[in-house]
């Protein structure tokens, strides 16, 4: 009766075990240290699709959030659906930032311009912004980006660089820590911006965006849901 009573016992905790693992796939969120580095003149890094969206049998899951406000939720299905949910914004003056999904390319600098070859499997890129005042755009699946930042000055400003799967570009200004990145609220002398950034497609098309932060990601559909 004993041994039954044990046997039974751990069928139950490893059905359990089982339920909680599966629920987890369905709710992967990643949590990757980032490590970032100023481009040199005339640098090139290579970056290719890599874990901070980790895959699963119901496709995949990235969500991002900042102690300024600003956050995402994005999913995509195995189909390449794109479903994005709590859009939120930073309200107050901050360091712009874009983030760059499913996709593999180039990122180089030429002189003080940052320039992103990316190439995506799905039938588009799509690019939106946290602010919520600029529509979505859509892309051919091979795209080039330059992106020039500057501080609240027009001084020179590094755009840092993550390229540990995904792209992640901040702009932030020379001399101050990183960790500023992640406080809720930034000073004007901590604060670099997106002084020129442009978006063109293989099909010819061009977008130039204002100041902002933003994703772009590869996809066959795009829905958000703000």
């Amino acid at each position: 009766m004993k041994k039954k009573l044990i046997l039974l016992s751990l069928i139950f905790i490893l059905i359990m075990l089982q339920s909680f693992v599966q629920i987890r796939a369905q709710n992967v969120i990643t949590n990757l240290e980032v490590e970032f580095h100023e481009l040199k003149p005339n640098e090139v890094d290579s970056f290719a699709e890599g874990p901070d969206i980790t895959y699963n049998k119901y496709g995949a899951r990235c969500k991002h959030g900042s102690n300024d406000g600003s956050g995402y939720d994005i999913e995509i299905d195995t189909t390449g659906r794109l479903k994005v949910t709590d859009l939120r914004e930073c309200k107050g003056k901050h360091q712009n930032e874009i983030n760059i999904f499913n996709c593999n390319g180039t990122i180089s600098r030429n002189s003080d311009t940052i320039i992103i070859s990316a190439k995506t499997i799905y039938d588009k890129f799509f690019l939106f912004s946290l602010g919520k005042k600029e529509k979505n755009e859509s892309f051919e699946p091979n795209v080039r980006i330059q992106l020039i930042c500057r501080t609240l000055n027009n001084e020179y400003c590094p755009g840092l660089v993550d390229t540990d799967g995904r792209v992640y570009i901040v702009a932030l200004p020379k001399d101050v820590d990183t960790e500023d990145i992640y406080e809720p609220l930034h000073l004007d002398k901590n604060v670099g911006i997106f002084t020129y950034f442009a978006v063109y497609d293989t099909n010819g098309k061009l977008k130039v965006f204002p100041q902002g932060d933003y994703v772009l990601i590869g996809g066959n559909s795009l829905k958000i849901t703000k």
